[in-house]
């Protein structure tokens, strides 16, 4: 009974603290766009985040949370607002570095990039496909790319290295052995010469950093590919529903949002000296909800009761949990927006 309240709150008032719904109005505010864009992402980004589904189940899930801005959204506006996105991703990028750069005072020294592509199956008679009448996209079942840009050279290049990585580990230890009467032995001349070459490497770059400082990056990059798996393991790239490049692309940069978004609460979290399972946390800000009460013709907004970690939540945030009953003003009688095509 009632509609989902408490995951809303919380990460509605996260992502303004990101500046994401300032920057995202000030966006629209410039454009000729109609669509209440902002509202569109951060609908797609909570929704990725709580209950991952296509863009048209993302549109019947927003029925079940509380949010009043979302009533005139449809699946079309999902569909635009990932276009939107990606025309102005070298606008919202660097203003989200730049602010979660300040929120968690961090100083940037040294850039590793982490250039790993994942392919998107596109299938046949997606709601994408749909969307756009069936035309312009990839067969069934090729591969978008939904990460960096690779060339076909660059993938012919990687397939070979590939080839070779595969005859390298099957002809590995062939060096060490040679061929007698008796049968095969260990070539004692080959493994010494390959010993004495153990645990030197070389190292070239084009940075300022000194050799040392040059070695011990190096050597701590399996700490930072560790951190990507991990950061990553929220980054739930698929199932990819969509048709075009574009539209992958802006279902990347939703993903990345939720990405971000978890890492701020959980940061918070910790902040408060608190060590709680992240699923247990959603769980219980799921169970606060909003139910609707009329009385005498005026509206009333009721809550249910905090469970479990739900208040932890408001006070990692810095947010007071709504109150119990809260009377509503008369709905103001707003047009129905429609969907721009830009």
């Amino acid at each position: 009974m009632g509609e989902k309240l408490g995951s809303a709150l919380i990460f509605r008032r996260l992502w303004e603290e990101l500046g994401l719904a300032a920057a995202l109005r000030g966006m629209v505010e410039n454009s000729s766009a109609q669509t209440d864009f902002e509202e569109a992402v951060f609908a797609m980004t909570l929704g990725r985040l709580l209950d991952p589904a296509s863009k048209l189940g993302t549109s019947q899930w927003m029925r079940t949370i509380h949010r009043p801005q979302w009533e005139e959204l449809d699946p079309h506006h999902l569909y635009r607002t990932l276009d939107f996105l990606m025309d102005r991703k070298p606008e919202i990028e660097p203003a989200l570095y730049a602010r979660v750069r300040d929120l968690f005072n961090l100083k940037l020294d040294l850039v590793l990039w982490d250039t790993t592509c994942r392919g998107a199956p596109v299938h046949r008679g997606s709601e994408d496909a749909a969307a756009q009448g069936g035309g312009g996209g990839p067969g069934p079942g090729r591969p978008r790319p939904a990460g960096p840009e690779r060339s076909p050279g660059q993938a012919a290049g990687e397939a070979g290295r590939r080839r070779g990585q595969t005859a390298d580990r099957q002809g590995a230890y062939r060096r060490y052995l040679k061929v007698s009467r008796t049968g095969l032995e260990i070539d004692e001349t080959s493994a010494e010469d390959e010993a004495r070459l153990d645990g030197k490497y070389v190292l070239r770059t084009n940075s300022s950093l000194d050799s040392e400082e040059v070695a011990t990056a190096y050597k701590s990059l399996w700490q930072v590919e560790r951190a990507f798996r991990e950061l990553k393991s929220g980054l739930d790239l698929r199932p990819v529903y969509h048709w075009t490049e574009k539209r992958i692309r802006g279902h990347v940069m939703v993903c990345f949002f939720v990405l971000v978004l978890e890492m701020v609460l959980r940061r918070k979290i910790a902040a408060l000296g608190e060590d709680l399972p992240y699923d247990e946390l959603l769980s219980d800000l799921s169970q606060l909800k909003a139910v609707d009460i009329r009385l005498d013709g005026t509206r009333y907004l009721a809550r249910t009761q905090l469970v479990g970690h739900a208040e932890l939540a408001f006070r990692a945030v810095g947010m007071r949990p709504p109150l119990h009953i809260t009377k509503m003003p008369p709905a103001p009688a707003n047009p129905k927006r429609e969907c721009s095509g830009t």
